[in-house]
């Protein structure tokens, strides 16, 4: 098993070689046979290196699927499980994270690095939408339960004391009478001076 990319090029400098003596030969009968499989060796020392770092490299978006197929946005239903997807959206947003910092450090070995660093960036930002939205998902029903928690709160408290809020509302039509009835006062006054 050939490890990187230098055990590739010294197999294929091997086997040109090994392969020289045949080669003069073949040179001397068929000169573009020579090229083609020389060409051919190299492609393959220079493609295999590629071809192993693509495959031992993770998708980026494989935690994104993962966090929105354990969490659709309608079963975030109990604080539980709304906890639950927030602290495992925080760690999906570290592997989108440590996933791309490898994809993007591979894209240096490539001959289209920036077409490689664009591909990159766009998959990163695809599964951090994906990501955000189970977040947003989850905190908007954290908050809705707050806030109800709270109503139900001072619901309880303003029913243990009926009688303070009765009397309060009283003070306050009171005052609304006698402000009413001051006004009046006054509106006859200035008549009366008035005229």
């Amino acid at each position: 098993m050939l490890r990187n990319e230098w055990d590739h090029v010294e197999f294929a400098s091997l086997i040109l070689a090994a392969l020289s003596p045949f080669l003069a030969i073949a040179r001397l009968q068929r000169g573009t046979a020579l090229i083609s499989m020389t060409a051919a060796l190299l492609t393959w020392s220079v493609a295999a290196p590629a071809a192993d770092t693509a495959a031992s490299l993770k998708s980026v978006a494989e935690p994104a699927m993962e966090l929105t197929t354990r969490y659709p946005l309608k079963s975030l239903t109990t604080v539980e499980t709304a906890n639950k997807a927030v602290a495992d959206v925080a760690n999906a947003q570290a592997e989108v994270e440590a996933r791309d910092l490898e994809q993007r450090r591979a894209c240096y070995q490539k001959f289209f690095v920036n077409h490689c660093l664009d591909n990159a960036k766009k998959q990163r930002r695809l599964a951090l939408k994906a990501i955000r939205l189970v977040d947003i998902a989850a905190n908007a029903f954290l908050r809705r339960e707050r806030a109800d928690e709270r109503d139900r709160v001072l619901g309880i408290h303003e029913v243990s004391l009926p009688d303070e809020a009765v009397q309060k509302a009283q003070d306050q039509k009171e005052k609304e009478l006698s402000n009413a009835e001051k006004f009046e006062q006054s509106a006859a006054k200035e008549k009366r001076s008035c005229c």
